[in-house]
């Protein structure tokens, strides 16, 4: 099963290096974009989660809250709301060795890559 966050909003600014996808009101640092987008679409497996801000290459950190837990057979989908809803994909084993429980403070880590604008 594919799990892919939808989320809508719009380019507010762009700069010298990233546009910024605005929706809920915080800013997503995407590739430079047309100003005509109205989504970007996030694969919940592109979404790490860590109980840390992380320095990496990755240029989108957001804290949030876990939402919603939901148990498959071989991973563990969160639900996160950090300004704007959105799911990860993690593996059991890294569910239990973070800790996550409902209402557990996490960090939302992606690469501007993985955001694709329609």
């Amino acid at each position: 099963m594919f799990d892919y966050n939808y989320l809508h909003g719009y380019i507010s600014r762009t700069d010298e290096y990233f546009s910024y996808f605005s929706c809920g009101g915080v800013e997503l640092k995407v590739v430079p974009a047309r100003e005509s987008v109205n989504t970007a679409v996030i694969d919940s497996k592109d979404i790490i989660i860590s109980r840390h801000p992380l320095d990496s290459s990755a240029q989108n950190t957001h804290a949030g809250v876990v939402t919603h837990i939901e148990e498959r057979e071989n991973t563990v989908i969160l639900e996160v709301d950090c300004g704007f809803s959105v799911k990860s994909s993690i593996t059991r084993r890294s569910a239990d060795t973070l800790e996550i429980r409902g209402g557990a403070e996490v960090f939302v880590i992606f690469k501007t890559s993985a955001v694709r604008l329609y």
